[in-house]
């Protein structure tokens, strides 16, 4: 059985407060730069990433393992150099997009799983807010 529209409001409700929190949270990190710690082997130093989306670069993608073997970490971060180039704070706010998404997908998730509303809400603003996820936004 369908919700109807009364039971889909708070729903609607709590995706639109989980994304403004994700965003007024993280909104900072526009402003920030690349960090000496792993951004060089992984962006600001690497010759791969910098280029961009090429052929060449995508192979070397899914075969190195330099540091860590994540394909689709190194493609979106060629993707990133190749939409915006040097700008940390454009990378940066694309993390902030997809650590937006995924807070609405787990929100989804365990919405639908458990059909609790309200418990569903607060595990996914757990999720959003917590201090560890600050790394792979920042």
């Amino acid at each position: 059985m369908k919700p109807g529209p009364k039971k889909r409001r708070p729903d609607v409700l709590i995706y639109i407060l989980l994304a403004v929190a994700t965003v007024i949270v993280y909104w900072p990190v526009h402003g920030f730069e690349f960090l000496n710690f792993d951004d060089p082997a992984y962006v600001s130093a690497n010759p791969h990433v910098f280029r961009g989306l090429t052929g060449e670069d995508v192979a070397w993608a899914f075969k190195s393992y330099d540091t860590n073997w994540h394909p689709v970490t190194r493609l979106s971060h060629m993707l990133d150099c190749q939409l915006f180039g040097h700008d940390a704070g454009m990378h940066h706010l694309m993390n902030l997009l997809f650590h937006t998404a995924n807070a609405l997908l787990i929100f989804a998730l365990f919405r639908r799983i458990t059909g609790a509303v309200f418990r569903s809400a607060m595990v996914t603003a757990l999720f959003v807010l917590h201090p560890l996820h600050v790394e792979s936004v920042a």
